[in-house]
């Protein structure tokens, strides 16, 4: 967690940026049982960790190319925008901003990268799916109708669209898991989610929705988005 934030703060003098790699090196000596004398680029090899510089440019990088990727990111114009860029380069003393910054860590070839532009949040994941099926079996219940109606029923819609490839699915649920399974033209394809993956799948969906569109979450009135905060 050493580098949480690293975005914010990367920026810094590189006097105070040194501060944090010492407690880096310290732990990584600590933890792999080295010598005070051992040379910082075996620590990273033994450790098979990257340096705190390499993982902040790592981490800006992504973030950069993040904001880039979304039209509608509030910092996106100020990314874009290069009016200040002689400023900066002639007061080496001034931090640069953000875009400036991540622009000097790329190569030249990068910069003329045509960004693919993706609405991250165009329909939140909490409102449902308005899609349109045909389902001949909605107004009969298993434990209430006879077998031999509803196997009648599926032979009629295969009939009528034997064209399409068909696709059957199935569900399990016990007390440490759920599974899936998905079978078409001979494939087997079966899924098994334990709990702990579940959790961590809710995790990641609650800084999805935390992260990626902020501001629609505010807005919208949405009783999933305030459980699972």
């Amino acid at each position: 967690m050493i580098d949480y934030g690293s975005v914010v703060y990367g920026s810094a003098r590189p006097s105070y940026l040194k501060r944090l790699d010492y407690v880096h090196h310290q732990a990584l000596r600590l933890c792999l049982g080295l010598f005070r004398t051992s040379p910082i680029p075996s620590l990273y090899a033994e450790a098979f960790e990257p340096s705190l510089s390499s993982r902040r440019d790592k981490l800006s990088l992504s973030y950069y190319f993040r904001i880039l990727s979304n039209d509608k990111h509030p910092l996106r114009g100020a990314l874009l925008n290069g009016n200040n860029n002689r400023h900066f380069n002639a007061r080496p003393s001034c931090i640069p901003h953000f875009g400036l910054c991540m622009r000097n860590i790329l190569p030249d070839t990068f910069h003329v990268v045509k960004v693919h532009t993706t609405d991250f949040c165009g329909h939140p994941p909490w409102m449902e799916n308005s899609i349109s099926y045909i389902n001949p079996f909605g107004n009969f219940t298993k434990s209430d109708s006879n077998n031999s109606v509803l196997i009648s029923l599926f032979n009629q819609h295969r009939k009528l669209y034997q064209s399409y490839q068909p696709v059957f699915t199935d569900g399990s649920k016990s007390l440490n898991h759920v599974g899936c399974a998905f079978f078409t033209n001979g494939h087997i394809i079966s899924v098994i989610n334990y709990t702990l993956l579940l959790l961590s799948f809710l995790q990641k969906l609650r800084l999805f929705i935390l992260h990626s569109n902020t501001l629609m979450s505010t807005k919208l009135e949405n009783p999933f988005y305030t459980l699972i905060l």
